[in-house]
């Protein structure tokens, strides 16, 4: 299933190669902070969210130029792979992207961009009710995002299941999130993203406050061949067809003024 996200953040710590454990295979990592917010009613900008982002690079090519990555800059990050981990150290949950492409920006008052682009399946019943001490309306309906690769038969593996809340308060959409159905395909389009208290399963919800929803009515993507039949073993012991694997195209010359 697709899933397409574009986040700007500040790198809090300098970039670093590193081996891992199984089998010493190199990477290299740097961590950035993402800060959401929004306008008030006189134009001044304020910062709610911070959540932290792993970026995780396994091709070699560009592993270098990623290393001149320093604390303090802020970097633009395409991708199109993630895992969603603790930290080892503090608990705290961690987003892991596998970069398409990184480039270090420039316009350092600007607010961070966040764009995401996903496909999902519904599973559960929409939901409506009204919240706070003004009962606004809400709708709210939850949905999962599949990972996975096509094997050498072309049969489809699903290797991760992300659940996601979808929230809306805007009332043009409210009523296009009452319609959906369980089992329903969507496309999802988001510029906002928190993590949700604990609802009693043990883990953190993820809640995307939606711009657009379009209900998915073909069917999905033919299953595509491998060129040559070979396949890589990720680090999180996934096997994915060597075509699959992302390459990452990094340019940390490029500035992009906003």
């Amino acid at each position: 299933m697709q899933f397409d996200c574009l986040i700007e953040g500040t790198v809090t710590a300098d970039a670093e190669s590193r081996t891992t454990d199984r089998d010493g295979r190199p990477f290299v990592t740097f961590r950035l902070d993402h800060q959401q917010g929004y306008y008030d009613r006189h134009g001044t900008w304020r910062n709610t969210l911070c959540v932290p982002y792993e970026i995780t690079c396994w091709d070699r090519r560009v592993m270098p130029s990623l290393l001149n990555i320093r604390k303090g800059q802020r970097v633009v990050v395409h991708a199109t792979r993630f895992k969603i981990r603790s930290d080892r150290r503090t608990g705290e949950t961690l987003f892991d992207l596998t970069p398409d492409v990184v480039h270090t920006v420039a316009g350092s008052e600007q607010p961070h961009i966040f764009q995401l682009l996903l496909a999902a399946q519904v599973t559960g019943s929409a939901q409506s009710r009204t919240v706070g001490a003004d009962q606004r309306p809400m709708a709210t309906v939850r949905i999962e995002h599949q990972q996975g690769y096509y094997n050498n038969f072309g049969t489809w593996k699903t290797t991760l299941r992300t659940p996601y809340h979808l929230t809306s308060f805007d009332e043009t959409l409210m009523p296009a999130l009452r319609d959906l159905r369980r089992g329903q395909r969507v496309l999802v389009h988001a510029t906002r993203f928190n993590i949700l208290p604990d609802d009693g399963s043990g883990e953190d919800l993820l809640n995307l406050t939606p711009d657009i929803v379009r209900v998915l009515t073909e069917p999905g993507p033919a299953p595509q061949r491998q060129r040559n039949g070979h396949t890589v073993v990720t680090p999180h012991g996934e096997r994915i067809d060597a075509d699959k694997w992302p390459d990452v195209v990094t340019d940390l010359e490029f500035v992009h003024h906003s």
